[in-house]
């Protein structure tokens, strides 16, 4: 029984499959009438979402943690049946760990047969616990990969909006213009004062949102002339660069990325955490490249933002490492500031 119970488990692939088997193979594999599932839920710390249930009556959307009968066991068999809602009684809770952190429960009620969870029982929930809550958290980090992704790749089509919508009015619009000119036979210098405005109109375009300046060169010199621009425009703000005079050679995706990154966390500081200052380094390690950016700021929480809303720049930034298979981590004290750390392996 355990062994195909371990088999179905390696199998599962999707949230649908770990709610299928828990809340119908378990059951019937150890006579339970029925049983429910509930996963962390990103949007709110406090709560678990229901993935699914085969209890009697509909349950509610949600559980509070506090709620939950509270213990450090992985299982436990309840000497009082914990009812919730009203009308359906659960007699064992199995608590899905990642770590320290509960990320999920499965609520199971009464035996058929024989009445009360055998030692026997308790031993099976107690071996599929762990893989059920490895899988849970697996799940739930693929999903969030997911959501991530999307929300960059809604950015970007965006920006592409943005771009045909600008191209529009300071391209073909003036374009037009000149062309009238040179219908009416306008002077000649007049004409090419408008195409230069035409030009200098699409070259800050394309700066702005194509191809950042230096790019082509290469990450360092775009964060060169990045942070000599932004320096020129908040010069209350002390911009430090610490970095190497050249690095290992990036791909040019790797390249982009990371100056987008570094472009996100610098615009950042510079309008919301009101620092004095903002540093950026970058050290290389035998196998992998870790670029920081910190500033002395006022901080915030940025646990909100890294869950329920991916859309927010923390969230792009984290979509941009996925991106390089680079991990992405972002520490904040309130009053101390905010460092932004990429560590980048060795390609």
């Amino acid at each position: 029984m355990i062994v195909r119970l371990c088999q179905a488990l390696s199998q599962t692939v999707r949230e649908a499959d770990l709610t299928e088997l828990a809340v119908t193979f378990i059951p019937q594999a150890l006579s339970i009438r029925f049983a429910s599932l509930w996963l962390a839920d990103d949007t709110d710390a406090t709560q678990l979402r229901l993935a699914g249930s085969s209890a009697p009556l509909s349950l509610p959307a949600h559980l509070a943690l506090e709620t939950v009968p509270s213990s450090t066991a992985e299982v436990d068999v309840l000497t009082l049946p914990f009812n919730w809602p009203e009308g359906v009684a659960w007699r064992a809770v199995v608590r899905l760990r990642n770590g320290s952190q509960l990320i999920g429960v499965c609520l199971l009620g009464d035996k058929i047969r024989e009445g009360v969870f055998s030692d026997k029982d308790v031993r099976v929930l107690r071996t599929l616990a762990g893989g059920l809550a490895t899988r849970a958290a697996n799940l739930n980090h693929l999903d969030r990969e997911r959501r991530l992704l999307l929300a960059l790749a809604d950015k970007e089509d965006n920006v592409r909006r943005l771009i045909a919508a600008e191209l529009h009015d300071e391209g073909i619009t003036q374009l037009s213009v000149v062309r009238r000119m040179v219908e009416s036979r306008r002077k000649p210098e007049i004409i090419m004062a408008g195409l230069e405005r035409v030009i200098q109109n699409i070259r800050v375009l394309s700066r702005k949102h194509l191809e950042p300046v230096g790019l082509e060169q290469g990450f360092l010199a775009a964060l060169e002339a990045f942070i000599e621009q932004t320096g020129a425009l908040n010069s209350q703000i002390q911009l430090c660069v610490n970095v190497p005079e050249t690095l290992p050679h990036l791909s040019a995706t790797a390249d982009r990325e990371l100056f987008f990154i570094t472009q996100e966390a610098v615009t950042n500081a510079v309008k919301y955490s009101n620092a004095s200052l903002i540093q950026i380094n970058i050290r290389l390690h035998s196998a992998s490249l870790e670029l920081t950016i910190s500033d002395n700021g006022q901080g915030f929480d940025p646990a909100p933002l890294l869950t329920g809303r991916e859309t927010r720049g923390l969230g792009i930034m984290q979509a941009r490492a996925s991106r390089l298979q680079a991990s992405l981590a972002v520490t904040s004290i309130v009053s101390q500031g905010t460092t932004v750390v990429v560590d980048l392996p060795e390609a």
